[in-house]
């Protein structure tokens, strides 16, 4: 009726194997929660830094503008022959200092179009100047006498637009930082 000794050695090994699995199971259980977590948080933080990234990405575009000698020079040149009238005159005399000024805001339009840079922080930062340039210099009659198609600056056009109707002000020439 009980068995005899193997049987009773074979059913309490057989018992011991299932508590030890039981209990190594419930380990890779624990185990396996605590790697999710890690993933998860992992996953916060390198979110957080892709963010961080994308903030200072946009300032460093933002801040060429004041600091690139190259953008500097074309602005400054082309703010002279604008309030000198020469510029209206002549807008072909100067097409290589629009051309590199208007660059350098497509490249900011193209980054934030493609979710490069913090939209609403280039916009704080570029919004009125983006607005000013376009009205100046990517108006149809001063890309005719440039011979620049308009689509050759869509991005920039398409940025300053929408911009403009989510409340970024201009500002007159006078205030901006040339």
């Amino acid at each position: 009726m009980w068995g005899t000794v193997p049987d009773w050695i074979s059913a309490c090994a057989a018992v011991g194997i299932v508590l030890v699995a039981f209990f190594q199971l419930k380990g890779i259980r624990t185990q396996i929660k605590t790697a999710q977590e890690q993933v998860e948080q992992g996953n916060k933080l390198a979110g957080e830094m892709r963010e961080a990234a994308k903030i200072e990405r946009t300032l460093a575009v933002c801040s060429r503008y004041e600091s690139d000698v190259v953008v500097e020079r074309c602005a400054r040149i082309l703010q002279l022959a604008y309030d000198q009238g020469i510029y209206q005159k002549n807008p072909a005399r100067y097409k290589h200092e629009t051309v590199m000024l208007l660059n350098f805001l497509d490249t900011l339009a193209i980054g934030v179009e493609q979710n490069l840079y913090v939209d609403e922080l280039a916009k704080d930062h570029m919004g009125p100047i983006i607005r000013y340039y376009e009205l100046r210099y990517l108006n149809a009659d001063t890309l005719k006498a440039l011979d620049i198609p308009k689509l050759d600056y869509q991005c920039l056009f398409n940025l300053a637009n929408r911009w403009a109707a989510t409340g970024t002000t201009y500002r007159a020439a006078a205030q901006l930082p040339a």
